[in-house]
């Protein structure tokens, strides 16, 4: 008697923990696809033709037709040491100064 108890205890005890390690894998399945459906949606964006125009713009600094490209400088120490044409430099606040009299001290 007592060796049947031990043995339908221990058959219990094992299929319960085969019935949580099944819906530990299930949940990990569950996530798994959850994952991959986000990875097939990233790989649509990175095949759309709106990533793709934006990844020429970007990377490879490609216009669309009928735009004009424009080329700024990348850091504000090149504008500082840059001069004009008479030799006078201009920084930053003599740039913010010639805007400021063209709007609001021209001459009508």
């Amino acid at each position: 008697m007592t060796l049947s108890v031990t043995a339908l205890f221990r058959e219990i005890t094992d299929t319960l923990k085969v019935k949580k390690e099944i819906a530990k894998l299930e949940q990990e399945a569950r996530a798994l696809e959850s994952k991959n459906q986000d990875l097939k949606n990233i790989v649509g964006y990175l095949n759309s033709p709106a990533y793709k125009e934006k990844a020429a713009r970007e990377n490879l600094n490609l216009k669309s037709e009928g735009e004009v490209a424009v080329a700024l400088p990348s850091d504000e120490s090149s504008i500082d040491s840059q001069e004009t044409i008479d030799g006078a430099s201009h920084g930053p606040k003599d740039n913010m100064l010639k805007w400021w009299k063209y709007f609001f001290e021209r001459k009508q």
